[in-house]
């Protein structure tokens, strides 16, 4: 069987595609809200049941272990995404490289702990490390498999597999941090959610991967991952400084304020463009010689982006005290004020980072590369800037530099596909102007209430009113994207009932 190709991309018509990436939309956004939902309750009982030092103390590690998860997969997964035509060579000698990789990685990252621990004079990030570093052999033994369910466009298999792990992760995390473990009861989530994650998409797939290792195959892939993992790792580094910095100088609390708030604010982005990132990737991928139509479709999508990701970033914004007290209590009030700077900075942010799909659609892995080294320096510099103020100095400072990238962000993947700036902004005029519509009614309803109101009575009426008033805006301005959105909804409900 080492000879089977896999080529379905050229036979795909528009009709088909169409319904196969809204089905993929509708079931990923399903399980990416009851992913969401369920990360959320787990994060919200486990910040009452410790202290911000405990993920301070998780986030410190997580800067170097998420680094060296990064070179498990070296960006075959997506190559094998990507690839018009897939054989078994490719399959396996990526599965065989993967495990290869975490293996390596569980070594050099245990044997790396001690010197960890005395950089940031934290004894305790010893154990820590070594016990997650278990993590990348398990990591490694699925990525493959997750790779072929994206091909495949079986999102409601992926979204249930991602739901189950969370549950099982979680229900661990909780259990340990009720029998009083602390910080350990992290990172048995952790561990716990990776292994019923690979165990999972192993039962749940035909492919096994042969005593196969090719390096024409290899070669091949790495054509398009190479360039890849490049960013990837340059760019991670960029996004994990401002993690670095503060847990350097500012120290575990510090970390454990600005990482939750961090958090919450990619919210949206999670929530929103990674639930587009998994349909819209392997989409464009379809179609990739088709640049009219890829254009096309883009600003179709990052239209219903900005449609749906504004007003949780903006509304957040605007509940961020209430927010932050009903759901994890007056112990993490320092994290308000980081919280809503980071919002300011993340409002943009569901749409900028889908231009990594042009980049990878169009096989152009090494744009994306230069510009991720060009963009990484600027992002650093601005953190190490913003470091002298505090925590609140780097969330301002990431603000900033968002805001001056904006234009190029859209300016150079464009030329891929024929598309300019100006064309993306007037995708995304409206939906934004109603966002921050919507947003200013909110703050002023706020301002009325009754100065006696607890926390949880003002988040859930600011909610219903945002809920309210954003609805009506859209409706009553009939936004393109809306209607966009409810005719990609509508045909799927007849192509179901009609089926």
């Amino acid at each position: 069987m080492s000879g089977s190709t896999i080529s379905e991309r050229a036979g795909a018509t528009d009709a088909d595609l169409k319904q196969r990436t809204v089905t993929g939309l509708l079931w990923s956004a399903g399980a990416n809200v009851g992913q969401q939902f369920l990360t959320f309750t787990v994060t919200a009982v486990l910040a009452r049941l410790l202290v911000p030092a405990d993920f301070g103390l998780v986030a410190t590690v997580a800067v170097f272990t998420g680094f060296a998860s990064l070179f498990i997969d070296f960006g075959l997964g997506a190559a094998l995404v990507q690839r018009t035509t897939l054989t078994e060579r490719h399959r396996s000698s990526a599965f065989w490289m993967n495990v290869a990789a975490g293996l390596a990685l569980t070594v050099l990252v245990a044997a790396l702990a001690p010197a960890l621990a005395r950089f940031f004079d934290e004894p305790r990030l010893v154990d820590l490390t070594l016990v997650l570093s278990l993590n990348f052999v398990v990591a490694s033994l699925g990525i493959v498999q997750s790779a072929l369910l994206q091909r495949s466009m079986n999102f409601r298999r992926g979204g249930l597999i991602e739901i189950t792990a969370i549950l099982i992760g979680g229900s661990v995390a909780i259990a340990m941090a009720v029998a009083g473990y602390g910080v350990w009861s992290l990172v048995a989530q952790v561990i716990a959610s990776s292994a019923g994650r690979t165990t999972l998409l192993w039962a749940t797939s035909d492919w096994r991967p042969h005593r196969l290792v090719d390096p024409d195959a290899m070669r091949e892939l790495w054509r398009f991952s190479g360039n890849l993992a490049g960013f990837t790792a340059v760019n991670y580094w960029a996004r994990s400084a401002d993690n670095f910095l503060i847990g350097k100088f500012v120290g575990a609390a510090g970390l454990g304020i600005y990482s939750r708030a961090y958090n919450l604010m990619l919210l949206p982005i999670t929530q929103i463009s990674t639930v587009t990132a998994r349909v819209m990737f392997p989409a464009l991928s379809r179609i990739q010689q088709d640049t009219p139509r890829v254009k096309r479709a883009y600003l179709r999508a990052i239209g219903i982006i900005g449609l749906l990701g504004f007003p949780l970033t903006a509304g957040l914004f605007v509940v961020a005290r209430p927010f932050i007290l009903t759901l994890y209590g007056s112990k993490w009030t320092d994290s308000i004020t980081v919280l809503q700077i980071l919002c300011v900075a993340g409002l943009m942010q569901p749409v900028v980072v889908t231009v990594g799909w042009i980049y990878q659609s169009q096989g152009r892995t090494d744009w994306l590369m230069r510009w991720g080294l060009a963009t990484s320096a600027l992002i650093v510099s601005a953190f190490a800037i913003g470091i002298h103020w505090g925590v609140e100095g780097v969330a301002v400072a990431y603000a900033i530099i968002i805001y001056a990238l904006l234009y190029p962000a859209f300016a150079i993947p464009g030329k891929l596909i024929g598309m300019r700036v100006q064309e993306v902004f007037l995708a995304l005029r409206a939906p934004l102007f109603s966002a921050l519509t919507m947003a200013a009614i909110v703050w002023t309803a706020g301002k009325t209430f009754p100065a006696g109101w607890p926390p949880s009575a003002v988040l859930f009426a600011q909610f219903g009113i945002g809920v309210l008033s954003y609805a009506v805006l859209i409706h009553a301005f009939a936004l393109e994207p809306y209607r966009e959105l409810k005719d990609l909804v509508r045909e799927r409900i007849g192509g179901r009932q009609t089926s």
